[in-house]
């Protein structure tokens, strides 16, 4: 018997919901168990994961949003390598466990629901989004709540000859300064940029995962600064999904092989147009003025001749982003008829 916790449940409604309140005083054999875990409370999930393992065959762990603090996710994977696991995440590793299975199932806005292929909102966010070349900026570089690698773009920017082709935007730690204040919606006025959940025209609604229409229809190209920008592994988010779906190149300020494990979840890049050799530097000062220096390069050309010439990649990685199942991994768990050996 397979116990679900809420994540996998939704894939196989033939099994048991065990809460994640009960999985330290779950005290039953179980073939399979898959528990999920939101966010980075790594020394918890590591006590509840080792009473797991002696009451199951199996057990199937999903790590949702897996930013870090003192335990980086690196090393509670490292940590937790059993054969008796598998992990999946939002995340690709640049690093191979040793005895656990992993799999990447990438929730780019958090849940599993792709909003731009399969809600209304999403799609009519898209319908306004307007291709045309005398726009007033050339990026867009909204860097949200304060992180280390954040501070070293917003550096870069500041000191930039070009800042005045920038929309620009990091509210750093001041949380009040972090509303949506585009013109999709006015009910949507006030709302923070947060990754929590409302009805909106009777459909659930995250603020972070809404394509701000105003600065993309008033600029050409995006700047991603992810959630992490560790060299261990590359998260994937609603950071880089949007300009994706948007049809926006973007220059990428994250850890080291972003682009590279980007493309191997099926996407191309902008290799074309720009150097993106940046990716594989190890040091992220290095990099990420790299990065820069490619930000300044698309900020002296003209707008049309790039976009033109990156159309088909644009146009690919769009029809790839909302075509693809991201979360099958964790839906095949529920048809297997008996755990990994």
């Amino acid at each position: 018997m397979l116990y679900l916790d809420p994540f996998f449940n939704q894939f196989n409604q033939n099994s048991i919901h065990l809460d994640p309140e009960e999985f330290d005083s779950f005290n039953h054999q179980a073939d399979r168990i898959a528990i999920s875990f939101y966010n980075h409370y790594y020394d918890s999930y590591s006590n509840t994961i080792t009473k797991l393992l002696d009451k199951c065959n199996h057990l199937y762990v999903y790590i949702s949003e897996p930013t870090s603090d003192d335990v980086t996710f690196y090393e509670f994977l490292k940590r937790n390598d059993h054969e008796k696991i598998t992990f999946f995440s939002d995340a690709v590793l640049n690093f191979e466990l040793t005895k656990s299975k992993y799999h990447p199932v990438i929730c780019w806005f958090v849940d599993h629901t792709n909003y731009y292929a399969d809600s209304i909102w999403g799609k009519n966010l898209l319908a306004q989004l307007t291709y045309n070349f005398d726009k007033p900026n050339k990026f867009d570089c909204l860097l949200g709540r304060s992180r280390p690698h954040r501070d070293l773009v917003s550096s870069f920017y500041l000191d930039s000859p070009f800042k005045e082709q920038i929309i620009y935007s990091y509210y750093g730690n001041d949380l009040k300064s972090g509303i949506w204040d585009h013109d999709f919606d006015p009910a949507l006025k006030g709302h923070e940029l947060t990754c929590e959940r409302f009805k909106f025209n009777g459909e659930e609604i995250r603020i972070s995962a809404m394509i701000p229409v105003d600065i993309y229809n008033t600029s050409y190209y995006s700047i991603v600064a992810e959630t992490t920008a560790h060299n261990e592994y590359s998260q994937f988010t609603e950071k880089v999904a949007k300009p994706i779906v948007a049809l926006r190149p973007f220059v990428a300020f994250c850890g080291q092989h972003y682009l590279k494990n980007l493309k191997g979840l099926g996407f191309r890049t902008f290799g074309d147009v720009i150097d993106e050799t940046y990716d594989a530097v190890a040091d992220a000062g290095q990099r990420f003025k790299l990065a820069w220096d490619q930000v300044e390069h698309l900020c002296q050309k003209d707008p049309q001749q790039i976009l033109e010439k990156l159309l088909p990649t644009l146009e690919y990685n769009k029809n790839h982003f909302l075509s693809t199942d991201w979360v099958k991994p964790a839906k095949d768990i529920g048809q297997e008829k008996s755990p990994p050996k």
